[in-house]
């Protein structure tokens, strides 16, 4: 915590602590023109609109008009973002690994004689699909937490700061392990939508 600084200093603090942790992310938070260097200097910004101006929240990565609004930017947002993010990350690889092993299957059973197992407009239509209109449910209807109540803890039962680290812990440093079970889940999922309806027929 920095107070009673330069702006000039509150900079060179913000530097000096990204050069001396370098696997650490620095967070500076400021509400006036005094501490605009520290916040371009930190990796993530948060201006306040403050009293002083909106110089900080001009040069701010994120901008809240109250601090109290900091605890739901960090563990509402910023969980949510990392959480979607992972998953979003997970469902492009499934995606695009269950259409590329499908199609090494059909040329692999038909001595790779490079002709295309769909149409054309098949291949635009599940971009469109799989990407845009399936993300777009996705991010519309997830929701673990409502917000109306991530301000009143007492009303959810729990902490927001330990459901943060829970969803931490378990789903966003756990993610390299998951995208190694989304993949054998793509393979899998076209060894069935190839071979069962080739069988078949």
């Amino acid at each position: 915590m920095v107070y009673r600084c330069s702006p000039a200093d509150k900079g060179r603090i913000g530097l000096i602590v990204r050069e001396n942790f370098k696997d650490k992310i620095t967070l500076a938070i400021g509400d006036g023109a005094n501490d605009v260097n520290m916040i371009q200097t930190a990796h993530i910004g948060v201006g306040i609109f403050g009293k002083e101006g909106n110089q900080a929240a001009c040069f701010s990565d994120f901008a809240i008009p109250y601090f109290k609004v900091l605890r739901k930017l960090l563990f509402w947002h910023g969980r949510s973002f990392g959480v979607r993010f992972s998953n979003f990350v997970k469902w492009y690889l499934w995606k695009n690994a269950l259409l590329t092993f499908t199609i090494f299957f059909f040329n692999l059973n038909n001595g790779f004689s490079a002709s295309s197992p769909t149409d054309d407009t098949f291949y635009a239509l599940y971009q469109i699909t799989c990407t845009s209109i399936a993300l777009l449910v996705y991010f519309i209807s997830d929701q673990q937490v409502d917000m109306r109540f991530s301000n009143n803890e007492q009303s959810l039962g729990f902490k927001l700061s330990h459901f943060y680290k829970h969803c931490r812990a378990s789903i966003i440093e756990r993610a390299s392990q998951h995208y190694w079970i989304w993949l054998l889940l793509a393979f899998v999922t076209s060894l069935c939508l190839f071979y069962v309806p080739n069988i078949a027929y």
